[in-house]
């Protein structure tokens, strides 16, 4: 016997691996993918109860720097920095630690602008959610009355 809310789980499915495809465009085209090491963590879960379709999102923790950015007055870790200098700027040993620390101190100074990457595309996914919800989720629920009538 099929889920109640197979069809808008299965939508839903495709909903939030579209979304992430979309993340991994815009992080690319605004050059925010370096080491891609952000967009291979991303990764969506999609969950049926019985009277609940829940969805879920995981990347790496940075991910809310890069959309937010970073106010002034703390000092960035090193190692990452130090990659994303071998990565990005080609640099190696003393070269990409040295400029992983000018970055870090930059940062501390200047703080740096997000991208509001995440936030736009979360922004578009609850919308095309609301919609799947008034169209598919309607038809899942009359489909499950249907059945508990006809019984």
């Amino acid at each position: 016997m099929p889920r109640p809310f197979s069809q808008t789980t299965l939508r839903l499915k495709i909903l939030s691996n579209d979304m992430i495809d979309d993340i991994i465009d815009d992080l690319n085209s605004q050059n925010k993918n370096a080491s891609m090491q952000l967009a291979k963590s991303l990764k969506s879960q999609v969950t049926e109860g019985n009277t609940l379709v829940s969805v879920r999102f995981k990347a790496k923790k940075y991910w809310r720097q890069v959309d937010e950015g970073r106010k002034p007055g703390k000092y960035v870790p090193i190692a990452p920095l130090q990659r994303w200098a071998r990565v990005k700027l080609g640099l190696s040993g003393a070269e990409a630690r040295s400029a992983a620390f000018a970055i870090s101190k930059s940062i501390q100074k200047n703080g740096y602008k997000g991208t509001n990457i995440f936030k736009n595309n979360i922004t578009k996914f609850k919308k095309k959610v609301a919609k799947l919800i008034a169209t598919q989720g309607k038809n899942d629920v009359t489909a499950e009355i249907r059945k508990i009538l006809n019984r």
